[in-house]
């Protein structure tokens, strides 16, 4: 996947200290939130709480989901790694689509 790629889910809009939470999550081995907040003190917020953060990118705070793997890194190798699995089921799903179709005749 490229990050200038135009894919059709939906923009959320994020402010910078949402932004950067979300980076740090990506970026850290072991990501703790306490650890982060000391981190990031003179970056975020007195009362930023990644918790707010909009659950279908981040979950708990702490969890990135796919969309917000995205928005920390576009070029994330796990990225290119779901997509190839999406397209192979998709291929395997035409193919049996296709299969089925050459079998009874109907569409």
């Amino acid at each position: 996947m490229e990050a200038d790629k135009d894919y059709s889910f939906k923009k959320h809009p994020l402010s910078e200290p949402e932004r950067l939470w979300l980076k740090k999550v990506y970026e850290s081995e072991k990501f703790d939130p306490k650890v982060a907040k000391v981190e990031l003190i003179e970056r975020l917020p007195p009362k930023f709480n990644p918790k707010l953060i909009d659950p279908r990118l981040l979950r708990e705070g702490k969890y990135l989901t796919l969309i917000g793997l995205w928005y920390a890194d576009p070029n994330a190798p796990l990225l290119k790694d779901v997509e190839k699995v999406i397209l192979a089921i998709k291929k395997m799903i035409f193919e049996l689509d296709h299969s089925l179709w050459l079998a009874t005749g109907i569409p």
